[in-house]
């Protein structure tokens, strides 16, 4: 059996990970210092909308940033390996988006 590794595991492997999933999305916006994904992409003709933001531990890439796009979560927040995020990156998270 072969012991090669298809992933570079260094600390990078989050940052990585989701600069690969942002880079094919145009209207994904990355805040790399808080690990937080956003859709920039506005909702039609003014519409007003409810900011659904979801989050939780790395480790299952593109778990919760997958789901982030039109008619679906506006924001995502990546904690740590197998951690949940900080309050911090929560409350960063919810600011990206304007209400």
């Amino acid at each position: 059996m072969s012991q090669e590794k298809h992933w570079n595991y260094t600390k990078d492997i989050v940052r990585t990970s989701i600069s690969g999933v942002c880079a094919a999305n145009p209207y994904l916006k990355y805040i790399e210092s808080e690990r937080v994904v956003y859709n920039s992409h506005s909702p039609e003709n003014g519409e007003e909308k409810v900011t659904v933001v979801s989050g939780g531990g790395s480790g299952h890439e593109p778990l919760h940033l997958g789901f982030v796009g039109d008619a679906l979560l506006d924001v995502a927040v990546a904690g740590s390996i197998f951690a949940s995020p900080s309050v911090k990156q929560v409350l960063s998270g919810i600011h990206s988006k304007p209400f």
